[in-house]
């Protein structure tokens, strides 16, 4: 698989904005830069993946993701956007030795079936793992973006880009995004299962509504875990 990964030469112009405008960490502006006309949180759908289902989009077809796109579509245009993975989710790039980081492979038999041997077993494992770390892209050699506490890989690309990492295996939604104009910023936080997003009223306006129902909030307020 291969990424767009920000070309080194366009890395601070695209990305040195951000730091300068956190608010204090663990505060809605310490996730998204301040200055945005408002500033809503939604829930995360299961797993802490935005791009997941769950209980409150149950008659939605698609996923949280995609709604968001959709959403922030009008506002976006054709302007490029830079998208930014955490640096720490496992399994999800291969590594220069050809292995990759917190992920492990296991098989399975039917209780009417002989169990395999140990060396089948230890074969079928291999080979498994060897084709799933194929299909990732390698990990970059550094982080193109360090914030406080938390290191990412950005890539940059139409605003539909965001789902290059939406689909099976990995099923994860980029942790920031925002727009060249930078008219709009998200950030999936990692630990509190929500997502903050920062834009104009009336862009964001959708979002305190079902299926959303996210909440108004202000940038020094401290970031609330989605099951408090």
């Amino acid at each position: 698989m291969d990424v767009p990964w920000l070309p080194e030469h366009e890395l601070a112009e695209s990305t040195n904005w951000i730091a300068p405008h956190l608010g204090a960490f663990g505060t809605v502006g310490g996730n998204v830069p301040l200055g945005y006309e408002a500033y809503v949180s939604v829930r995360n759908g299961q797993d802490n993946a935005l791009d997941l289902m769950s209980e409150p989009f149950p008659d939605i077809a698609g996923s949280r993701l995609d709604h968001l796109l959709a959403l922030l579509a009008p506002a976006t245009g054709e302007q490029d956007c830079f998208f930014a993975m955490w640096e720490g989710f496992g399994g999800m790039f291969r590594e220069r030795d050809g292995s990759t980081a917190g992920f492990g492979m296991m098989i399975g038999w039917h209780e009417d079936e002989a169990p395999p041997s140990r060396e089948e077993m230890e074969r079928k494992t291999r080979e498994a793992n060897d084709a799933y770390v194929a299909r990732l892209p390698l990990r970059p050699d550094r982080p193109h973006l360090r914030l406080p506490f938390r290191d990412y890989y950005v890539w940059q690309g139409p605003l539909a880009s965001a789902r290059l990492f939406a689909s099976y295996p990995w099923q994860q939604s980029p942790t920031l995004a925002w727009p060249s104009d930078r008219s709009w910023f998200v950030n999936s936080d990692l630990d509190t299962g929500t997502t903050e997003v920062g834009g104009r009223s009336d862009v964001l306006s959708a979002l305190l509504e079902e299926p959303w129902n996210g909440r108004l909030v202000r940038p020094e307020d401290p970031l609330v875990d989605a099951e408090g």
